[in-house]
């Protein structure tokens, strides 16, 4: 028998055998639907250590010991699975947690073999569902601080230091301020990027150098994380100093050095030091400068006074605050100087003060006796132009007229007119001898005289010198205008 026909005949056994060999063998048989889809939450919703899944596959053969092997899609998520190969449970790896962020969805390919078949493969699929989370702060802070001087609305506060992180997928935030917080009503929150800005003025004099502000950053989902922003606003100078009032005092010559005056008051609305305080200085160009100086706010005498500056002068002090720069405020002091020792320590005025400055009742009296003095001194006036003009100061109702001369010693003499009117009764008035009827009012030139008549009087020859007596005796006599002989 030739060698290709030996193994003709080995290679036809062989075929004949092998269905044979075979038939007593059973393909393992996965039982189940597959494939199988799993929805597991991601984070600590599907923890490490959990049960996805348990494979259970049967062979005809009795004897025959089933095990599986699992091919896991994408290759690298095989850390975060493990399984059994004995009894077909899978799991998620101790230590981990499923992320939809980083993944959605985890295919997983098992077969099963008895050794010789191999059934399979079946799928099971795990998919990641998205769970909500909130978001948080990188670095996680909880407090951000700022400061800033006092300033108006629209000053820009500042920026957040920190970033928002979130696990979620395509997430959006908005930021806002909660509502409490002391300052809550006067900044803005810009709801896309977290900046702070004012929203009215701050007046760091009126109001606290400090406030808070609660803020908080929410997701698509609601969830959020909070913050707080505190603001701290320093004082800046703005405001000048004001004195009280101006001032003014008065000094001798001979007033002790070292003498207080005046103490100066000032105010500064600045609600914080160095801006509110206040020091005291006199213009270094005044005469004030070279005899006074401050202790504090007190005005005190340095040198003696010279009162080579007169009676009154001025000078002005200044009342500066410690911000930067600094503000001043000015005020005027007036120095009353007098030259006797008299110090402004003693009650009475020095000599030379005028007592009209401060003493009414004595303005008063001056007043009053110079009404007194003027009213005597026009009746004087009247009394000397009465005697100049009449003779006499007063009327003398009692006696007709007063004569203070030497009766004359030429007889009296009638000239025929005059005698002719004696004869008829025409009154005659006698400036030597008379006695006045009743009459109506004061130097009445009617009045009668009843004691003249005929035997009184001596006729004689008329004289010259006698008619120029009689010129002279009744010119002095203006009450007896119509009086003639």
């Amino acid at each position: 028998m030739s060698r290709r026909y030996k193994n003709w005949i080995f290679n036809l056994i062989y075929l004949l055998w092998l269905p044979l060999a075979c038939k007593g063998n059973m393909t393992p048989v996965f039982s189940g639907t597959y494939p199988v889809i799993l929805n597991k939450n991601e984070e600590g919703g599907t923890p490490g250590g959990t049960l996805l899944h348990t494979l259970t596959a049967t062979d005809a053969d009795s004897t025959d010991v089933i095990t599986y092997t699992c091919t896991f899609i994408p290759s690298n998520s095989s850390t975060l699975f493990t399984y059994s190969n004995q009894t077909g449970q899978i799991y998620t790896a101790t230590g981990t947690v499923l992320d939809y962020e980083q993944w959605q969805q985890y295919d997983i390919y098992c077969t099963a073999t008895d050794g010789v078949a191999i059934g399979g493969p079946v799928l099971i699929s795990v998919v990641v569902q998205n769970v909500a989370e909130a978001p948080y702060f990188i670095p996680s802070t909880t407090v951000q601080y700022f400061t800033l001087p006092e300033s108006p609305s629209g000053t820009l506060i500042g920026h957040p230091s920190f970033t928002i992180g979130d696990e979620d997928m395509n997430e959006f935030h908005t930021w806002s301020k909660t509502g409490s917080g002391s300052g809550a009503s006067y900044v803005y929150i810009n709801p896309t990027n977290g900046t702070i800005t004012l929203s009215q003025d701050y007046d760091r004099d009126t109001l606290s150098g400090t406030m808070d502000v609660q803020i908080k950053v929410t997701d698509k989902f609601g969830l959020s994380a909070t913050a707080t922003y505190s603001i701290t606003f320093t004082d800046i100078n703005d405001i000048s100093p004001v004195f009280v009032s101006n001032y003014s005092f008065i000094a001798g010559v001979n007033t002790t050095v070292n003498t207080s005056f005046v103490t100066v008051s000032a105010t500064d609305g600045d609600a914080t030091s160095p801006n509110n305080e206040i020091t005291y200085s006199i213009e270094t160009t005044s005469t004030g400068r070279e005899y006074f100086d401050f202790n504090g706010s007190n005005i005190y005498l340095q040198y003696s006074i010279d009162a080579e500056y007169g009676s009154l002068w001025t000078f002005r002090i200044f009342a500066i605050d410690g911000g930067t720069p600094a503000n001043t405020a000015t005020a005027t002091v007036s120095v009353s100087t007098y030259s006797s020792t008299t110090t402004t320590t003693t009650t009475e005025p020095p000599p030379g003060y005028s007592w009209f400055s401060d003493n009414s009742l004595n303005v008063l009296m001056f007043v009053l006796a110079g009404v007194v003095l003027g009213v005597l001194t026009g009746y004087m006036c009247c009394m000397c132009w009465r005697y100049n003009t009449y003779g006499k100061c007063l009327h003398d109702q009692r006696t007709c007229c007063v004569v203070d001369r030497p009766e004359p010693t030429y007889p009296i003499v009638l000239v025929p007119p005059l005698a002719t009117t004696l004869t008829t009764g025409r009154p005659f008035k006698d400036p030597y001898n008379c006695t006045p009827e009743p009459y109506s009012r004061m130097g009445d030139s009617t009045t009668r005289y009843s004691n003249v008549t005929p035997s009184n009087v001596t006729v004689t020859a008329v004289s010259p010198d006698i008619q120029a007596n009689r010129n002279m005796l009744y010119s002095r006599h203006d009450d007896f205008p119509d009086t003639r002989y």
